[in-house]
């Protein structure tokens, strides 16, 4: 199919990097072979999803002593007719179905930073995401009660930070995940079935690289779910708790 894309980056002033973005394009995704032929649950009857996209935001980039700072914040909507979504079917297994229409908007910002102080070299890295998916399908297919709503697991917001430390090969991370509650009902309606609560994840990363000529090993332990939070990513389908994993690299 023909898909046009049309952009721009624009610099506001000369003297900075504040650089205005936009762009429109049409859209086009044909199913995948496990939308089509998953067993079980692929759909063969699916349609291809289609629609246009716009999005347009701000990007700042500086350099200051020993600090490189990075920002940006973007906003979009997009028209999408047959959308895809796998759901639970009544069978007990996922199915994807299209959905005659979804309108998403939102808007999507973040933040880098990086620097050093003598052997010490510092990263911070920040996003946040306002996340509106809107059903707006046919009724007779996904009933009045659906039409106007979110769509099921897609979390309103989101965000996540990082922080990295490195110093002479040793390095250390810690990362923290948010997300806003889930609706599990194309309804929304948390009366007739359960709700994924918001949940807020730690993960906490170290690790040292050795280098011998030509020779690079690296080791480092993670733990995820620091602080053995309860949550779920699916319902009453309950995820590990605190959890470790030892990774160890050889590079020739």
């Amino acid at each position: 199919p023909f898909t046009p894309f049309l952009g721009m980056d624009l610099r506001l002033f000369r003297e900075a990097d504040l650089i205005l973005k936009g762009s429109i394009a049409r859209n086009y995704h044909h199913p995948s072979l496990n939308d089509l032929y998953w067993q079980p649950g692929g759909n063969p009857g699916l349609l291809p999803e289609e629609g246009f996209s716009l999005e347009s935001g701000l990007e700042y980039q500086r350099v200051l002593e020993g600090l490189l700072l990075k920002a940006e914040m973007t906003v979009y909507r997009t028209d999408i007719r047959n959308w895809i979504i796998w759901i639970p079917s009544f069978r007990g297994y996922w199915e994807p179905r299209n959905i005659q229409r979804v309108l998403s908007r939102g808007v999507e910002s973040s933040i880098h930073l990086s620097g050093n102080l003598k052997n010490l070299n510092y990263k911070f890295a920040g996003s946040y995401a306002y996340t509106s998916a809107i059903n707006y399908g046919d009724p007779d297919t996904w009933s009045q009660d659906a039409y106007g709503k979110q769509l099921v697991y897609v979390p309103l917001h989101s965000g996540n930070a990082l922080f990295h430390l490195s110093m002479r090969g040793f390095f250390i991370a810690y990362q923290y995940n948010a997300y806003s509650e889930r609706f599990t009902t194309s309804s929304n309606d948390v009366s007739k079935r359960d709700r994924l609560y918001p949940y807020f994840m730690n993960d906490v990363s170290a690790g040292k690289t050795f280098r011998i000529k030509q020779l690079s090993f690296s080791a480092e332990m993670k733990v995820y779910n620091l602080f053995n939070e309860s949550y779920h990513s699916i319902l009453y389908r309950p995820m590990p708790g605190r959890n470790y994993y030892l990774t160890l690299v050889f590079k020739i």
